[in-house]
């Protein structure tokens, strides 16, 4: 047997997937949008968002240090 699905069957799991995400977006009275929220993210106009601030003095070896930092997480 095989363990892929056939055509028909994983449009069947797709569409099912959506149905039951739309039911719990309603049950929970928000609505579902086209992109996924990001932990740990800001809408722009937010001032937490810190758009276009400097990591650490600005130099290429500061933002490196600071992507490892944040990728060891």
């Amino acid at each position: 047997m095989s363990h892929t699905q056939s055509t028909g069957a994983a449009a069947l799991a797709r569409q099912t997937r959506d149905i039951l995400k739309k039911a719990g977006a309603k049950l929970a009275g928000t609505k579902r949008g086209d992109s996924p929220v990001r932990r740990r993210s800001y809408d722009q106009d937010d001032g937490n968002a810190a758009i276009g601030r400097r990591i650490g003095d600005g130099s290429t070896a500061q933002g490196v240090v600071h992507v490892e930092v944040l990728t060891r997480i």
